[in-house]
């Protein structure tokens, strides 16, 4: 079962045409508990987003990390132009290990700098997408609410996880729009779905309201 917004295919489509700027970091389940098999899943849901979506150097640019023991960094912004996205995701290996998912979001808190190539100073939308498939190892809530305070949007999947609490300390607000559940890996195809059509429409629409405060303050502040 897979519960999120339904969202027509064609509105979709049409808002993933606009949303054409945003700084995204994307964090794979990599632990023991997800397993070879389903990995292979999130590998496949993973391409489905970034297939969907205009990934380039002056579009909407990537962030790949793994959540394990550690955290790996596959590569950071402005790197990598949607081709090579791709072939980096086919070729992610599977690490297995505990997950510490407070540690992951310590490393996303360092992704969105200026030096890492994050473009919030020119009032680019950040956001992080983070797929789990179990409770986290250490603690979470401080470091989303770092996040969060930081005007990063958090976007959460989880995938056959029964306590849900720890997901809700993670997501933003409203959890209609951040917070997705899928009952098995089997069910991500179709989460893809929601959560581009969701993730679409929040970038268009705050590339629009910056578009607007810029236009008013050419006006108010000259």
């Amino acid at each position: 079962m897979v519960k999120g917004f339904d969202i027509g295919q064609d509105e979709i489509h049409v808002a993933c045409r606009k949303a054409t700027l945003a700084d995204v970091v994307f964090l794979v389940d990599t632990s023991t508990n997800i397993g070879q098999e389903n990995f292979h899943k999130v590998k496949n849901f993973l391409s489905i987003l970034i297939s969907s979506l205009d990934v380039g150097l002056d579009a909407i640019q990537v962030v790949l990390a793994q959540n394990s023991d550690e955290t790996y960094q596959e590569f950071l912004l402005n790197r990598y132009l949607k081709s090579d996205v791709l072939e980096q995701i086919e070729n992610l290996p599977y690490r297995s290990g505990e997950i510490y998912t407070g540690r992951t979001l310590d490393f996303v808190s360092m992704c969105f700098t200026e030096t890492a190539g994050s473009r919030a100073k020119g009032y680019v939308p950040q956001v992080a997408i983070l797929n789990t498939s179990r409770e986290s190892s250490d603690e979470v809530e401080l470091p989303a609410r770092k996040l969060r305070n930081r005007g990063i949007a958090c976007c959460v999947v989880g995938t056959d996880v029964q306590n849900t609490a720890e997901l809700q300390q993670i997501a933003s607000k409203p959890f209609g729009k951040y917070l997705y559940r899928a009952g098995h890996f089997d069910d991500l195809q179709d989460l893809s779905t929601r959560l581009l059509g969701n993730f679409c429409f929040a970038v268009e629409s705050e590339i629009e309201n910056k578009k607007l405060s810029l236009h008013l303050c050419h006006f108010s502040c000259s």
